[in-house]
Order: structure tokens, then C-alpha cells, then sequence
């Protein structure tokens, strides 16, 4: 399934099935994952701005609201 996932969005499947049978990338995972867990993210999404976490999927309001609170301003688009 994940190697379907893979080459359904143009990754080579050979190169797919090497990094999960190798577990290539197993050093900078478990490396982000202790970064996650000593910042106290214990959720997929967390948004983080200087001490501030917002956790989950969050309306567009609500995630516009977290960025003005911590002091971003909005560019020109």
C-alpha cells in the first residue's frame, strides 16, 4: 500500500521499497520525533509560534486569529 502511495504521487517505487525495507531515514525521524515530544507536540497538526501552540485542524478564522495574536502581519497577495 505505502509503495502504491509512493508511486502514485512519482516517487520511484524501487527507491520507495529500499527506504522502507532499510528504514533509511530511521535517524532523522526519531530525531524529529524527540524535537516533538520536547516541545510537547503530541499531535499531527500543531502549529507553533514562539511559545504558542494551536493543535488540530483549525478553520481558516481560527488559525488567522493565532498568527495576529502572536504578531503576524498579513503581505499583500
Amino acid at each position: 500500500m505505502l509503495l502504491d502511495l509512493a508511486a502514485s504521487v512519482g516517487l520511484p517505487r524501487d527507491e520507495a521499497e529500499a527506504v522502507l525495507s532499510t528504514r533509511g531515514f530511521k535517524d532523522p525521524v526519531d530525531e524529529d520525533w524527540a524535537i516533538s515530544k520536547a516541545r510537547g507536540i503530541t499531535a499531527v497538526p500543531t502549529f507553533v509560534i514562539n511559545q504558542d501552540k494551536l493543535v488540530g485542524a483549525q478553520p481558516y478564522e481560527t488559525l488567522e486569529k493565532f498568527m495576529e495574536a502572536n504578531g503576524v502581519s498579513r503581505t499583500a497577495s
